[in-house]
């Protein structure tokens, strides 16, 4: 997994915010565009959708060293939701989570209101997997910089009805984003 911390992501939104400024594209439309990948959840909406039983759990682990401590490989599990394939030894998901787990849900940080002359603040969210890839989710789980929240099944079992998004490739997406510009400047 790839780790970064909140400086990190401060310093790679603010730059991309840069970048678009350059190429003329707008900001605001490429934040609408990437909020579209998936809808906005909080911990209460995840505990009513996933209730927490024999079977499903929550837990909070300490990421503030990097995600690296976590100890956690994943794979693309069942309906492509991330499951837990290896726990390093004293990585801090050992004892906690178990090989073949799946995520349901999963915390991430963005930031908002960034601008040239500020970082803008962190808002913490939670992402429901059944919405993204399994990459998308592992990317998601990244951005953390304290803990990760996890909302984990023990025994999961796929139902073939996947919303999943579908990734599509930088090139792809910023040709889409671009033209998309190019329509709202010629209306």
């Amino acid at each position: 997994m790839y780790t970064a911390n909140a400086t990190q992501v401060s310093c790679t939104r603010a730059n991309a915010t840069r970048a678009l400024r350059r190429s003329g594209t707008s900001t605001t439309r490429r934040a609408s565009t990437v909020t579209r990948a998936f809808t906005e959840h909080n911990e209460g909406d995840m505990l009513a959708k996933y209730p927490l039983d024999a079977d499903t759990y929550k837990v909070e682990l300490d990421c503030s060293q990097s995600n690296i401590q976590l100890g956690l490989l994943l794979e693309a599990g069942p309906d492509d939701r991330p499951r837990v394939k290896t726990i390093r030894p004293g990585g801090n998901a050992k004892g906690k989570v178990n090989v073949g787990d799946v995520v349901l849900a999963t915390t991430y940080t963005v930031l908002k209101g960034v601008r040239d002359e500020s970082w803008g603040s962190s808002m913490r969210g939670w992402l429901d997997t059944a919405e993204t890839t399994s990459a998308q989710a592992e990317a998601a789980m990244t951005t953390n910089s304290s803990s990760v929240g996890l909302i984990m099944s023990r025994n999961y079992k796929a139902t073939g009805l996947k919303r999943a998004n579908v990734d599509e490739d930088t090139r792809s997406w910023a040709a889409r984003v671009a033209a998309e510009a190019r329509a709202k400047r010629e209306q």
